[in-house]
């Protein structure tokens, strides 16, 4: 009986309170509801903060990511006989995304024998290779090689481009995702015209090598055994 007299004297004085000052009772009612929001989200906002050994192990996978695609191109550049191999990769300007046109590529890999590498890693308007790039997804559901010389390109501005890195013939592969989504693309450079018989093999090999890029690009990570 005493405590439930305390708890009623208790409740009393609390409404007292409430009555002189009803805005100081609001406030702490927020707060104590703000206090138990954050707390209850805790686990979510760790995971919106920087975790520094996240980010190490993240920075690492891409370092050797890019070892390992260089040494790729290193290799098939020897193979194929080409003067220089670049990947570009499509996006709007700051990323790609699904449910945004693309608008622009950008030179993200090269390896060569042009003097001024500068001149190689560049962004320009998806528009300046249209035609090729439609000659190259002509078939939505399965995007194909191509190859030019490069006087017959179809495009002014990537013709002239071309010419003024010295490039007489050009192979061009696409790379997607598995499930055809446009990533980018795999282009080699000639400073000849190779033998007719050997396009169709340097088709092949760089139809593979566009593949095994993208996985590389789409996983974030290799295997050093590959």
């Amino acid at each position: 009986m005493e405590l439930i007299e305390k708890a009623t004297e208790s409740f009393l004085k609390l409404f007292e309170a409430f009555k002189e000052s009803p805005l100081t009772f609001i406030i702490l009612g927020l707060l104590l509801v703000l206090g138990y929001f954050v707390y209850s989200q805790n686990e979510y906002i760790a995971q919106l903060l920087p975790n520094p050994a996240e980010e190490n192990e993240t920075f690492q996978r891409t370092l050797d990511r890019d070892m390992q695609i260089n040494r790729t191109l290193e290799d098939s550049k020897e193979f194929y006989g080409a003067q220089g191999l670049v990947i570009g990769q499509f996006h709007n300007g700051q990323y790609d995304l699904t449910n945004l046109p693309f608008t622009k590529v950008t030179i993200t890999y090269y390896v060569g024998e042009v003097d001024d590498a500068s001149a190689i890693y560049q962004t320009r308007p998806l528009s300046s290779m249209n035609k090729v790039m439609r000659e190259m997804w002509r078939d939505k559901r399965g995007p194909s090689c191509v190859a030019y010389e490069t006087k017959n390109l179809p495009d002014i501005t990537y013709r002239q481009r071309m010419e003024s890195l010295g490039m007489v013939y050009l192979t061009l592969c696409p790379i997607t995702n598995i499930r055809e989504y446009p990533i980018g693309y795999l282009s080699s450079g000639f400073r000849y015209v190779p033998l007719e018989d050997d396009v169709d093999v340097l088709l092949d090999y760089q139809k593979t090598l566009a593949s095994r890029i993208a996985g590389y690009l789409q996983a974030g990570e290799v295997n050093e055994k590959d």
